[in-house]
C-alpha cells in the first residue's frame, strides 16, 4: 500500500477538523438529546462518525476490529451498531458542507471555464422491515425495503456537493435535483449532467432562471411533449441523426 501524499494529509486533518467541530456540540446531532452521547464512551460521536466514513464494504467484524487497531481502542460491533443508531443524518451533511468549505483551495479544476456537475441516483437495499416507510409491497410477491440516493458531484474536483435520501416510495429525481440546487452554490457557468431520470420541463426551467447551462438525456417521448413548450424564447429545433461505431481498442 502507498503512503499518503503531503496532500491527501491535510485533506484528513480538515476531514477531522470538521469531526472534531460536531463533537463538540453532540446533543445537536443525536436522536436523544439530553441522553445520547451524554455520557463519556469509547466511543464518541467523532469515532463513530469517522469509522463510518472510512468504512470500505468488508464485514462489520473486520471493520470495527482495523478501526478499534488503529485507534488504539477496543469495542465490539454491537456496541458500534448502538453508537451509530444515535446519529442523526444530520450530522453527516454537516460534516459534508464544512468540510467542503475549508477545502475550497483545491476547488480549482474547470472545462473551458464551466464547472462541470453531475447528479444521479441510486436505489440501496436495506433490511427487510414491512413496518418501515422504505417497504415497497409486491402484488403477490414478497415485498422489499429500499432507499433511494439522489447525489450531486463535481466531477472534475472529485467530491459531493450535496446528497439527498428518501424512500423508495417517495423518491422523485428531478424535485431532488432541484432542491439540491437551491441548497447549494451551482449558478452561471455551470454545466448539469444527468441521465434519462432527470429529464423534466420544471428542472429545465430551474435552470435557465439560475443561467445553468445542462446537457440531459431524455426518453424519446419526451421530445415531442417538450416541443409542445415552444414559444419565442427558445432556439429552433434542428433534426440530426448520429451514428457512432463501438469497437475494442487493441
Amino acid at each position: 500500500m502507498s503512503r499518503p501524499s503531503s496532500r491527501e494529509k491535510v485533506v484528513k486533518r480538515k476531514l477531522v477538523s470538521c469531526l472534531n467541530a460536531i463533537n463538540k456540540h453532540p446533543q445537536t446531532y443525536v436522536n436523544n438529546p439530553g441522553k445520547d452521547m451524554s455520557r463519556k464512551r469509547v466511543l464518541s460521536l467523532r469515532l463513530t462518525m469517522e469509522a463510518l466514513i472510512g468504512m470500505e464494504g468488508n464485514s462489520l467484524v473486520k471493520e470495527t476490529y482495523h478501526f478499534g487497531r488503529n485507534q488504539t481502542i477496543s469495542f465490539t460491533p454491537s456496541a458500534f451498531v448502538q453508537a451509530r443508531d444515535k446519529i442523526r443524518p444530520e450530522a453527516f451533511r454537516q460534516v459534508m458542507l464544512q468540510f467542503n468549505d475549508i477545502c475550497r483551495e483545491y476547488d480549482t479544476e474547470k472545462y473551458r471555464g464551466y464547472r462541470l456537475v453531475a447528479v444521479d441516483g441510486a436505489k440501496i437495499s436495506v433490511s427487510r422491515d414491512p413496518t418501515s416507510s422504505t417497504y415497497f409491497e409486491q402484488s403477490g410477491k414478497k415485498g422489499y425495503n429500499q432507499t433511494h440516493v439522489s447525489a450531486l458531484y463535481d466531477v472534475l474536483n472529485n467530491y459531493y456537493l450535496d446528497a439527498i435520501v428518501n424512500s423508495i416510495n417517495d423518491y422523485n429525481e428531478p424535485h431532488e435535483c432541484f432542491e439540491m440546487f437551491e441548497r447549494t452554490d451551482c449558478g452561471s457557468k455551470t454545466i448539469l449532467l444527468a441521465d434519462r431520470g432527470y429529464g423534466s420541463n420544471n428542472l429545465f426551467m430551474h435552470c435557465f432562471r439560475h443561467g445553468t447551462d445542462f446537457v440531459i438525456r431524455v426518453k424519446d417521448s419526451f421530445y415531442s411533449e417538450f416541443k409542445t413548450f415552444q414559444s419565442e424564447t427558445w432556439d429552433t429545433w434542428l433534426d440530426n441523426e448520429y451514428r457512432t461505431t463501438l469497437s475494442k481498442i487493441i
